[in-house]
């Protein structure tokens, strides 16, 4: 029997294959260079086996982002009530080693009026990307390296601002900001995958996003999440 399948949905069964069954070669790469450098040999060989490593490390990533995708496109969000402090801890938490490695200083500022509630998985990768994509473009150059979260809530909406002081994004490159596998430095060692999932993660929340920035100077994004209808209704009442 013919199974008749659009475009998208044999993009999905193609991204979903992919990060699923080569997973666990890539595990056995990496596994296998663990225990070959154990054994004696040459700085050459070190080298390769590096290189080797390092090769797996991306491709593992690539499949969970994937495999993010494919969550984010069939996910049905859902409002819960959530503490907003301690859930920005609980993304900012995997990130810390790197803060601490890089000497980026971390703000945060949050003005909510509660009871707050959010999809948490919505809020929870936008954040997650837009921390990661400002710890990424710092300006190693500069002494102070800054990046500022403020979050403000009411009934109607939130709005989460995401600041650095980094190396900025050339205005000639803003406007493929948002497409899959984009970098936008020659330096960056992420998919490019990061704002393209911010941006489906706003339109499918029926938000909006915007950003400012400027080249040496650093980068503003916005979000505006909506709060659902009935969500809304039932905090009026």
């Amino acid at each position: 029997m013919t199974t008749n399948l659009t475009a998208n949905q044999l993009v999905d069964r193609f991204m979903e294959s992919c990060s699923h069954d080569l997973r666990a070669p890539v595990a056995s790469i990496k596994g296998l260079v663990n225990i070959a450098e154990h054994y004696p040999h040459t700085q050459e060989i070190d080298e390769c086996l590096h290189m080797i490593y390092d090769s797996a490390e991306k491709m593992e990533k690539m499949l969970r982002s994937f495999q993010e995708y494919l969550v984010t496109s069939h996910y049905i969000k859902k409002a819960v009530e959530a503490n907003c402090e301690e859930l920005i801890d609980s993304i900012l938490e995997p990130l810390q080693n790197t803060i601490d490695r890089m000497g980026v200083k971390l703000t945060k500022k949050i003005d909510v009026t509660e009871p707050w509630r959010i999809d948490r998985y919505t809020f929870s990768l936008i954040l997650k990307h837009l921390v990661s994509n400002a710890i990424a473009y710092q300006d190693l150059a500069k002494t102070s390296k800054e990046v500022s979260i403020y979050v403000l809530a009411n009934h109607r909406c939130t709005i989460l601002q995401v600041s650095d002081n980094g190396v900025g994004i050339p205005k000639e490159l803003q406007p493929k900001l948002f497409q899959p596998f984009f970098r936008g430095h020659e330096s960056s060692s992420g998919l490019g995958m990061g704002l393209f999932q911010v941006d489906k993660l706003v339109e499918k929340a029926g938000g909006h996003l915007l950003f400012i920035s400027n080249e040496k100077e650093g980068s503003t994004f916005s979000v505006t999440i909506p709060v659902e209808e009935n969500t809304a209704h039932e905090t009026e009442l």
